[in-house]
């Protein structure tokens, strides 16, 4: 089976960034990124589209938040 996380020989390590987690945050599906890098992602694909509806998973393109203006959106990145 496949692991939500990539890991390397300090730990398990964020998928944008290849870093260690810095602050962790974990989306419905699983995947977990740091807080920092899942703020810049939503930032640009909002940027990129200012009628998106919906925000996905940048590995599984599952939907994390309905949409980018829901309180799950601010939940998510400020918890």
């Amino acid at each position: 089976m496949a692991s939500s996380q990539i890991v390397n020989d300090d730990g398990p390590s964020c998928p944008i960034c290849l870093g260690q987690f810095n602050i962790p945050k974990q989306l419905p599906c699983a995947h977990s990124f740091c807080q920092s890098c899942l703020q810049s992602y939503i930032s640009t694909k909002v940027e990129n589209n200012s009628t998106l509806k919906q925000i996905e998973c940048p590995l599984c393109k599952q939907v994390a938040c309905p949409s980018r203006n829901d309180q799950a959106t601010c939940q998510l990145i400020s918890n």
